[in-house]
Formats: structure tokens, C-alpha cells, sequence
């Protein structure tokens, strides 16, 4: 009897999870468009992404890459060496309210190698909004969780999904050297914003599963 029960509440619930999952889709692609993220449309018309104000990493060189920035507003704070055996050059911009500030990195060679956003006043539907649904998520123990868009631009959650809704803020978008060589493996696909026990049932490789969460 409870196993009718049971199969019988799984058939209720399934339609309405699989609503929620097509709900946040919808939503997200429904966000009006921040100006913060114009850098991936003004000046990458023309070019493959991951690309920022015509800035393509694996292409660009740091000097071509810190003459266009001025042109939109940015200055370049400071340029120091990383862990990574890296330089970094560290780009703020002056633009008031939602902003994206740029960090590149660059070594020996003059192509800018990396860079990454640190977003302020950018929603996850926001995002999604420009460069589309996410494709998948990578999950390792011990690490911080990786929302991956196409051509592997990427977003860092310290804790799995700690998104709640499409309205909930991101800060660290990283953007991949071209040509985008598969760095990022989703361990799993997007089913959208549900919750962690959710994607335990569908995917029992998250990581946090064999803890009961």
C-alpha cells in the first residue's frame, strides 16, 4: 500500500518539477537587458566568444587589450604578478550603479591568456539573458561549483545552487582563452533553478548527494 502511495505522489510531483524546471527557463530568458553586459555585444560583433568589448582571450594582446578598454570607460588601477606565474592587469570601471570590472591575464607571451569579470549588480537571468540558457554545471568535491554557458564563459558558486531565482546576483564571470579547448566538463546538464535534493534524484553525481543533502 505505501509503495502505491509512493509511486502514486511521484506521478503528482513529477509534472510540477518539470513545470518549475520550464518556469525558470521562460523567466530567464524574459530579463531585460543590463548595460553592464555590453561588453560581450559592443565590439564582438564580428568575433567569436567568449569576448569582451572586442577583447577575445587566446587573441588579443594586453596592449591592444588596455588601449580599447579607456575607450569604454575603464582605467587600469594595477598590473601585478599572480600565483599562477601570471601578470594580472586589473581594469575598474567608472560607470555608476551595474558594472563589470576586467582582470586579464597575460605571462611571457603578449596574448592575453585569460580574463575574468567581477560583476556588481548582475543577475544570473540577466547573464543568461545575453549569452543564453547554461549548458551545464561542473561539480568537484571540495571545490566551488561552475555554471558553464556556451563556449565554456563560466560563473563560480561557492555553494551548490545557491541560486534561488533568476534575480539572484552573480559577481565572477570567467571567460576562457580561444580556441576554447573543453576546460570545463559539465558533470551534469542545467534542469534549472531547483533545489540540491532535487538534483540528487536526477543526478546522483552531484556531489553533495552522499551527504544527505
Amino acid at each position: 500500500m505505501a509503495t502505491h502511495l509512493l509511486f502514486g505522489l511521484i506521478l503528482l510531483l513529477t509534472p510540477t518539477f518539470f513545470g518549475f524546471g520550464l518556469l525558470s527557463k521562460v523567466l530567464g530568458s524574459l530579463q531585460p537587458f543590463n548595460p553592464a553586459l555590453e561588453g560581450f555585444i559592443v565590439g564582438c560583433e564580428d568575433r567569436p566568444q567568449p569576448c569582451w568589448y572586442g577583447i577575445v582571450p587566446g587573441v588579443t594582446t594586453i596592449d591592444e587589450a588596455n588601449r580599447v578598454l579607456p575607450l569604454y570607460d575603464y582605467y587600469l588601477v594595477v598590473t601585478t604578478p599572480d600565483f599562477y606565474e601570471s601578470i594580472v592587469a586589473n581594469h575598474t570601471s567608472h560607470r555608476r550603479g551595474p558594472k563589470c570590472n576586467v582582470v586579464l591575464r597575460y605571462d611571457s607571451s603578449p596574448v592575453v591568456n585569460a580574463a575574468q569579470l567581477q560583476c556588481r549588480g548582475v543577475s544570473l537571468g540577466e547573464l543568461g539573458a545575453v549569452l543564453g540558457p547554461p549548458l551545464g554545471v561542473e561539480s568537484n568535491p571540495g571545490y566551488a561549483v561552475r555554471v558553464i554557458f556556451k563556449q565554456e564563459i563560466s560563473v563560480l558558486e561557492s555553494g551548490f545552487l545557491g541560486w534561488e531565482s533568476f534575480h539572484d546576483p552573480i559577481q565572477i564571470i570567467d571567460l576562457p582563452p580561444r580556441p576554447v579547448d573543453n576546460q570545463y566538463t559539465p558533470s551534469f546538464g542545467w534542469h534549472g533553478l531547483i533545489p540540491a535534493w532535487r538534483y540528487c534524484q536526477i543526478q546522483y553525481i552531484y556531489r553533495d548527494c552522499s551527504r544527505g543533502s
